[in-house]
């Protein structure tokens, strides 16, 4: 996934700032949907990998998306992603103000090379995104491999889990099992990625 971009804009002086609900079918996929957890309330929280879930993560060969993360752990402003949206640059961080602030580290560490004109209010970090998408990943391989995709949806700041709608109810189960935060993951049907002969 390509991070940098060409010609370096202004940021200008009146940014449009969205704050992100929670909303019961999330945007984009016309068929995608937050998990059923069964435990869910508007005011969730949020939560990054406890120590425990951590250490059952798998070592994986290093790539841009935990270069990202790591890379953003230490930066103000909860950097939550970065994506155009109508040809516009924008950006999701948990906290806009900061906004000055991580927008120069980004450029300095040439992680972006155009100042977002539109900021977006994220629930997640990129760094939770990632963690989590590695943690749920490798922890449901085994009940839905060569049934599931999962990836980072950075357009709007959550995870996208697709299976088949066969599956659907083994992906929320094993969800559940797992405690995974409220408006996290997104479910959406797709085809499986191979078929039995």
């Amino acid at each position: 996934m390509t991070r940098r971009f060409a010609a370096v804009l202004a940021l200008p002086f009146a940014l449009a700032c969205t704050s992100v609900a929670e909303p019961t079918v999330p945007e984009g996929e016309v068929n995608a949907r937050w998990a059923d957890l069964g435990y869910c309330w508007q005011g969730s929280p949020a939560r990054s990998l406890s120590i425990f879930e951590r250490s059952r993560i798998e070592a994986r060969v290093p790539d841009s998306d935990g270069d990202l993360a790591n890379a953003s752990r230490s930066m103000p402003g909860g950097f939550g992603g970065f994506f155009y949206l109508a040809g516009e640059p924008s950006m999701y961080l948990v906290e806009p103000k900061d906004h000055a602030e991580l927008t120069k580290r980004l450029l300095d560490r040439e992680i972006i090379a155009e100042a977002p004109t539109r900021l977006y209010r994220a629930r997640w970090t990129w760094a939770q995104l990632y963690d989590w998408r590695l943690y749920i990943g490798q922890q449901i391989h085994h009940e839905l491999i060569g049934y599931a995709t999962i990836d980072i949806n950075q357009h709007a700041n959550r995870i996208d889990l697709g299976v088949p709608s066969d599956r659907r109810w083994l992906a929320e189960r094993r969800l559940r099992e797992l405690r995974v935060p409220c408006y996290l993951v997104a479910l959406y049907d797709t085809d499986p990625i191979f078929t039995q002969p």
